[in-house]
């Protein structure tokens, strides 16, 4: 995942899955531009919290976190205000 979001524009990554050590990784290696936070697949709403939690506890300051979290899914939809 990390070679294709380094190359490619159009490339995004979901962190909502991974570990928290992977979620550092995708964080650390393409930057916080590539990341999305995505709930659709969660079974419950534990597990969703659960992913919010892992992305909250990321080494990444403030405004990393507003993008991962809300400003990168307005650009992936073209709805940036």
């Amino acid at each position: 995942m990390i070679e294709p979001a380094r190359e490619l524009d159009n490339y995004w990554v979901c962190v909502s899955g991974p570990t928290q050590q992977g979620i550092q990784t995708l964080y650390d290696e393409p930057a916080a531009d590539k990341l999305l936070f995505g709930s659709g697949g969660s079974r419950s709403a534990a597990w969703t919290g659960n992913y919010l939690r892992r992305i909250r506890a990321l080494r990444a300051p403030a405004e990393d976190m507003e993008k991962i979290l809300r400003l990168n899914a307005l650009r992936f939809l073209n709805a940036e205000r």
